[in-house]
């Protein structure tokens, strides 16, 4: 007789739909419409990559990585800074940090992947 109730409660089990998941909004929204930390953020003469990181670290509700191609001057990477309002996106700050160095673009990669290599980049054939 225990074995009968026991297989009837699974089938029970097994026959009860699950409700479907729910996204939530970790992760969902594509990386330039994150907030940022509710904070003033401001840094001076910064290197690219730590700018990037700097912005990166103040996201809010998700993450960003950098694929990042330079062409640098002395073996020195572009220096920029970073001034950026409570209330700003991460969009906000990449674009102020690339406004400061000409001759640079940026692409979506997937939904957490930013690459940001000089302009015309993409088109010029690699050979190595």
């Amino acid at each position: 007789m225990r074995t009968a109730i026991r297989s009837t409660v699974a089938i029970v089990v097994l026959l009860v739909p699950l409700p479907p998941q729910k996204a939530g909004p970790v992760h969902d929204e594509l990386p330039l419409n994150l907030s940022l930390f509710p904070a003033p953020i401001t840094r001076n003469n910064l290197a690219l990559s730590q700018a990037l990181g700097t912005i990166g670290a103040y996201v809010q509700g998700g993450y960003v990585l950098f694929g990042v191609e330079l062409r640098t001057k002395d073996g020195n990477e572009p220096l920029v800074s970073v001034n950026l309002l409570p209330g700003s996106h991460f969009g906000d700050g990449l674009d102020q940090i690339l406004a400061q160095i000409p001759g640079y673009e940026y692409k979506l990669v997937s939904k957490h992947m930013i690459n940001i290599y000089p302009i015309g980049a993409e088109r010029i054939p690699k050979t190595c």
